[in-house]
């Protein structure tokens, strides 16, 4: 009779990145580091791995 195996854990190393991170180049890096907010596209990133670089800049907002 075989042991069934209990209360093994999945390793989950989060989203896999399909770009670059979106602060990269953008004129709003330093303002967003400094004072603690993220754009929309930063957002999306950070959950998908992917973004639209037209939300680069916009809805920005405190960081949670």
């Amino acid at each position: 009779m075989k042991m069934k195996r209990y209360n093994i854990s999945d390793i989950h190393y989060g989203v896999l990145n399909k770009k670059e991170l979106p602060c990269e180049g953008c004129s709003m890096y330093d303002i967003c580091r400094t004072e603690g907010i993220e754009c929309r596209a930063f957002r999306k990133w950070v959950s998908t791995g992917d973004y639209d670089i037209k939300y680069r800049e916009l809805k920005l907002r405190k960081c949670a």
